[in-house]
């Protein structure tokens, strides 16, 4: 069972890509990002315009961690993220959180695709895992398949493997 609400976090999306397409335009932003470590317990967002991929290699437009762009205030998303961290002090490091971390996972994957689908995200849509683990990664090549379709998602494997 996931402790977040997707609704919840559409709602913090929607805030997010709003205020950053009012400062930045929707012509210019290239890309968006949630990005969570890989216990899911921390949530930012981070986003790039396409002047600035224009300056560096194609790989960096591949990797949200490398993106320069983030509102200063971004409450709706540090919400989230404070209840990311509350819902692994509930729980034992054994399957049961290991379940809620990849249902959280799961709902943040949702959440992105159907703000998407409803026009609140212009441009290219990560959900980024700062991790090495092999499960992780899957399910991010696995998010940036559903929110960018396979060729990205090849592109972004290759540059990853």
């Amino acid at each position: 069972m996931a402790y977040i609400s997707k609704n919840k976090l559409k709602q913090a999306i929607k805030i997010v890509a709003e205020q950053l397409l009012n400062q930045y335009g929707e012509g210019e932003l290239y890309g968006f990002a949630l990005c969570t470590d890989d216990s899911v317990e921390t949530l930012y967002h981070a986003a790039c315009t396409k002047e600035w991929t224009s300056h560096h290699p194609r790989e960096y437009a591949l990797c949200p961690t490398e993106w320069e762009l983030a509102l200063e205030d971004a409450q709706a998303i540090d919400e989230i993220s404070t209840e990311l961290q509350s819902w692994s002090g509930l729980l034992g490091p054994d399957e049961e959180w290991h379940i809620a971390r990849d249902e959280h996972f799961e709902v943040l994957v949702q959440a992105m695709v159907e703000c998407k689908e409803e026009g609140n995200l212009t441009g290219f849509a990560f959900l980024c895992v700062t991790s090495v683990s092999a499960l992780l990664y899957d399910l991010a090549y696995d998010a940036v398949s559903r929110l960018n379709g396979e060729d990205l998602a090849d592109e972004y494997r290759s540059f990853f493997e």
